[in-house]
């Protein structure tokens, strides 16, 4: 892709133009950074639990969700300040999150479901029911042996709060009220209703959850993106990024910092789109793959402990790293056999006929 020279710009080009530039390369590449701290801190869970063995990975890299979240309100907000660009219908706006989202969801989940059905001792925290199946299909907050809020496929846990959002959003479109400050309104009445009630509370009350403000962070984020109109020196932005990492794995009582450490990561990386041309093709394609990794992780990863276990073997390092591997493999996989396939039959089929739109994702040109 052709592309000219950053050092020669006095101003930082439109939303639209980066997007058509760099097609956000760095935001991309920070999807695939989350999704492996993901697979990272599973693999410790896995170790801990299935070989009884302690594991300094198992929680810090857990906030990879955390930039999930912010990176999903970055460009919610971001596509909508496209100069010239219309507000999706609110209908519209969610057949499309449907299409991204519901299909390979409901295929790990299906497999989970399968699994469980065939060897239930395998599961250590999930319940089969026919409630939990259903609820876990329809994006709906369910407990499991732990009474913990988590579907069948537990990660999915977090696309109840994406779902969650994807509404709330297109609730806002049809609002035609500005969307920042109405979502925002929402998410913080979630945050602190939250300090009001116990774990143990109603499932309505799962998305009453100071974690939600994460996507705020994110929309905020996306907003003073679309504010600039010159170009951020290269250490400025390595700065907000570097402070928005510290404040993430800084350890606080109080949850919301968390998000702010998210939603600074991402307006830092951002900010870096002009001097990211060339970043390594195997970043990008971690971040286009970081959806199935994020939901296939957990069918392939606790293979290898399970083996080990049953060989009375529990070397921690070739645990985790070969969680890893398997975890990301399996993802991989997925997307070229399922995600692709799916997504280029849905978009063929549902979309056909649709006007050119700009993703509401940050995507990349497939590999040649």
């Amino acid at each position: 892709m052709a592309h000219t020279s950053v050092a020669s710009e006095e101003t930082l080009p439109s939303p639209a133009e980066a997007h058509r530039r760099s097609a956000l390369r760095g935001l991309q590449a920070l999807r695939g950074i989350a999704a492996v701290m993901i697979v990272l801190a599973h693999a410790g869970q896995n170790v801990e639990e299935r070989l009884q063995r302690p594991s300094r990975f198992s929680g810090p890299a857990t906030l990879g969700v955390d930039i999930f979240f912010a990176l999903s309100g970055f460009v919610m907000i971001y596509s909508s300040l496209q100069p010239g660009k219309h507000r999706p219908r609110p209908l519209q706006f969610i057949e499309r999150r449907i299409i991204r989202i519901v299909p390979l969801y409901w295929v790990a989940t299906t497999l989970k479901l399968i699994a469980l059905a065939a060897s239930p001792r395998l599961s250590l925290h999930t319940r089969l029911s026919g409630w939990a199946a259903l609820a876990s299909y329809l994006f709906l907050p369910v407990r499991n042996a732990d009474q913990m809020f988590r579907p069948l496929l537990g990660v999915g846990w977090t696309l109840n709060y994406e779902m969650f959002f994807y509404v709330l959003f297109a609730l806002a479109i049809a609002s035609r009220l500005a969307l920042i400050p109405t979502l925002g309104t929402v998410l913080i009445a979630l945050a602190i209703s939250s300090y009001f009630h116990g774990p143990s509370g109603h499932a309505i009350l799962f998305y009453s959850d100071s974690i939600v403000l994460d996507f705020l962070w994110g929309m905020f984020a996306a907003w003073l993106f679309s504010k600039k109109r010159k170009t951020t020196e290269w250490y400025e932005a390595v700065a907000v990024m570097l402070i928005g990492w510290v404040i993430l794995f800084t350890p606080t009582p109080f949850r919301p910092t968390i998000g702010i450490g998210a939603g600074l990561i991402v307006y830092g990386v951002v900010l870096l789109e002009p001097y990211l041309q060339s970043l390594p093709c195997w970043m990008i394609y971690l971040g286009e793959a970081s959806y199935a990794i994020y939901l296939f992780q957990s069918l392939a990863m606790p293979l290898l402990p399970i083996t080990m276990a049953r060989m009375h073997v529990s070397y921690v390092g070739v645990a985790v790293a070969g969680g890893v591997f398997l975890g990301v493999a399996a993802g991989c996989a997925a997307h070229e056999c399922l995600e692709l396939p799916i997504m280029r039959y849905l978009k063929s089929h549902v979309e056909k006929g649709a006007r050119p739109h700009i993703p509401l994702e940050p995507v990349m040109p497939r590999k040649p």
